[in-house]
């Protein structure tokens, strides 16, 4: 009982608090994704098609007055984020971090399924198993969303002295975690909701509050160019 009247408590303290909007933008589309090849910690560039997707990103942010712009350090999300910078009525720093990177895929890095699998024997328990199975030389997961939920943590309580809505260009592994932090449901449910390249997830989140990922909304997820294109639902 008492920890329902806190609950409630909290929710009501929250209409007095500043709201801020987190804008989650996977990066545009790489070579390595259009050929179907594991791509974590490589740092491989957007191909023709991922530069046009992440100019559909900037023209739907392009007017939401960003005060802050955040990335991982790879090229694919760094220059995704340019792009956002660009269209941006003022100008913008787009300001990287290697903690915002994908999971390290070690060893299976640049290889398609079939390639692993006739190297390694078919990874059939890193989809089924995803919390526990590791690639050779490879990320643990529960390494990687700790280290994601860490700096989650820092970006949000460093917007305390800030104004305005922010964004960020990270990678598919990484939005997954943020939704199931803000959504508070096991990381097993992560292959339950699509991440398409260049697609937008809006955060919302109090920056003064005591803990902002516990009172963080998911308000939009996975908006992207093809959402309604049914010959792109690949």
């Amino acid at each position: 009982m008492e920890e329902k009247e806190a609950q409630q408590t909290s929710i009501v303290r929250q209409g007095a608090l500043r709201k801020q909007r987190l804008w989650v933008v996977r990066h545009g589309e790489t070579f390595w994704n259009a050929e179907q090849r594991f791509c974590g910690s490589s740092d491989i560039d957007l191909s023709l098609k991922g530069q046009k997707q992440a100019l559909w990103a900037a023209e739907q942010l392009k007017d939401q007055s960003l005060t802050a712009l955040y990335a991982s350090d790879l090229v694919r999300a760094r220059r995704t984020a340019e792009l956002i910078a660009q269209h941006q009525p003022e100008p913008l720093v787009v300001q990287t971090l290697p903690a915002w990177r994908e999971i390290s895929f070690g060893d299976w890095e640049g290889m398609t399924y079939d390639q692993i699998t006739e190297r390694y024997g078919e990874p059939r328990a890193f989809f089924t198993d995803r919390l526990n199975a590791v690639p050779p030389n490879g990320e643990a997961f529960a390494d990687f969303a700790q280290r994601i939920q860490t700096v989650f943590r820092e970006l949000l309580h460093s917007r305390k002295e800030q104004q305005g809505d922010l964004a960020l260009v990270c990678h598919g592994g990484v939005v997954r975690v943020l939704v199931c932090l803000v959504l508070k449901i096991p990381f097993e449910r992560q292959w339950q909701f699509r991440v398409d390249n260049a697609s937008l997830t809006a955060i919302d989140f109090y920056p003064d509050g005591v803990d902002p990922i516990a009172s963080a909304s998911l308000i939009v997820s996975n908006y992207h160019s093809g959402l309604l294109d049914k010959s792109d639902q690949s």
